[in-house]
């Protein structure tokens, strides 16, 4: 679930823009068991049980792991492709990383 500022879609709803004043479920993750969530002030991430990332919203440095850059928002979670199952994520100013379980 996400709620607040939904500043370049960081929240994963699919749109950019509208704050939530309500807890929402995010419906990309709805299928996923979520371990642990990552945010910053323009996007986030998220890893799910079998070692899978997933990022979404802003992506102008290439935060998101998609191996481009773009001013497009991506309001919607995507999944990482990582060469191992990841036990961490973390999002920063621009930037994000993932520890994987094989170091």
């Amino acid at each position: 679930f996400t709620f607040g500022n939904n500043f370049k879609g960081r929240l994963g709803h699919g749109a950019t823009g509208k704050c939530l004043c309500e807890p929402q479920k995010v419906q990309a993750l709805a299928s996923e068991f979520v371990l642990m969530a990552a945010f910053s002030a323009d996007h986030a991430s998220a890893l799910v049980r079998g070692g899978r990332a997933f990022s979404w919203g802003s992506n102008r440095n290439g935060q998101l792991g998609r191996g481009h850059t773009s001013d497009t928002d991506y309001a919607v979670p995507t999944e990482i492709e990582l060469p191992a199952a990841a036990v961490q994520v973390d999002c920063e100013d621009q930037y994000s990383a993932a520890v994987l379980e094989d170091g």
